[in-house]
């Protein structure tokens, strides 16, 4: 829902060597066969079912979503160690730059709708997010491996 957008972001950080390669870089993730591959899955997911209900309800839900998002940043002020909390607020910003995205009509997501923190949040919360699947993957592969290897010399 985002890839026109963020393929359109001017990327500025004040060296312009460095914003050429991020532009390059995210246009190809944002180009990539694996990202195209996924459009079904994009497609399938109708975020207007989850605020279906009339005006109240659906302030109040989405409210309820705020606070939450809220109370998890407030426990993270909690915390001692300065680049836990600065992940743990990253990571927070992404998810809900990622629900911003998804629950804004299409037509409204334009370059004043997201900040520059908002979006490199969100890019490090997919990337993040990407790194635990594959780890998930290798990890199921080396737990099956095991349990073949279990059998085989128990067998």
């Amino acid at each position: 829902k985002a890839s026109p957008f963020l393929y359109q972001y001017e990327i500025r950080t004040g060296n312009i060597v460095e914003d050429e390669t991020a532009t390059i870089l995210l246009r190809r993730l944002l180009d990539s066969a694996i990202l195209q591959s996924c459009h079904d899955v994009f497609t399938a997911f109708d975020e207007s079912l989850m605020f279906r209900e009339g005006g109240s309800e659906r302030l109040k839900l989405q409210h309820n979503f705020k606070g939450v998002f809220h109370n998890v940043s407030s426990i993270l002020d909690c915390v001692q160690c300065q680049q836990c909390k600065l992940h743990g607020k990253m990571t927070m910003l992404g998810y809900g730059t990622a629900l911003k995205i998804l629950f804004l009509p299409r037509e409204e997501l334009i370059a004043s709708s997201l900040s520059r923190n908002e979006i490199v949040a969100f890019i490090n919360t997919i990337a993040k997010m990407s790194e635990s699947i594959k780890e998930v993957r290798e990890l199921t592969a080396m737990y099956w491996a095991g349990q073949i290897r279990s059998k085989e010399t128990t067998g």
